[in-house]
């Protein structure tokens, strides 16, 4: 089954300090907290918020959200938060 999916276009395999660089892409961006700044997203200015990472398996979230590097932890609201 490896050797079929390798053998699909576009696939390669990542090492696993790859997958570190990407986040391992196993979850997701959660509590949103509104900082009262706003940023500017392309031509528009939006509100800030400061987000955490929920690790998920199978699905599911797993342990607690964890606080991401202050150059990554901060970003546009989603659209339906008001500050």
């Amino acid at each position: 089954m490896k050797n079929s999916i390798l053998g699909l276009e576009g696939v390669e395999v990542l090492s696993k300090k790859q997958m570190k660089n990407v986040g391992g892409g196993l979850g997701h961006l959660t509590n949103a907290t509104c900082t009262g700044n706003t940023m500017q997203a392309g031509d528009t200015t939006v509100w800030e918020c400061k987000y955490q990472y929920q690790r998920t398996f199978i699905g599911m979230d797993w342990g607690s959200p964890q606080d991401l590097a202050e150059s990554n932890a901060y970003g546009p609201c989603p659209a339906n938060k008001i500050c």
